[in-house]
């Protein structure tokens, strides 16, 4: 998976690689993906919380010189009460979904962001 991930990313950027890569599923195996997709001086911003150590070859930071930045707005239990409030259908999630697009149409649905024409874009495969 990271190869060809790597390798997609390469290819829809014309070999720039990516200036910023946002981390947020909190899955270490996905560190690793960010680091190889970023261009030299690119910046990495961490906000998923991850439970697991992460196992990437880290020397790549310091040979391109990345930036790394960890952030986070809310804590672990606030995610937990959303998703159960969620859950429990006291918060109904799909009015606030304004557009969906296939995966492969993922340009209009950043073109919609642009523009601010979207609350909320959903990708499917």
């Amino acid at each position: 998976m990271l190869k060809k991930t790597v390798e997609e990313i390469n290819k829809i950027t014309n070999g720039e690689m990516a200036d910023v890569v946002f981390e947020a599923t909190g899955n270490p195996r996905t560190v690793e993906i960010c680091i190889n997709s970023l261009r030299k001086n690119g910046r990495l911003v961490l906000i998923g919380i991850l439970h697991e150590p992460v196992t990437a070859d880290l020397s790549k930071i310091v040979r391109h010189e990345l930036n790394v930045k960890g952030s986070i707005c809310y804590t672990w239990e606030d995610y937990e009460k959303s998703i159960e409030l969620v859950s429990k259908g006291k918060v109904k999630v799909e009015p606030m979904i304004s557009h969906r697009f296939k995966l492969k149409d993922i340009d209009k649905g950043l073109e919609a962001i642009h523009k601010k024409q979207a609350i909320k874009v959903i990708l499917k495969p």
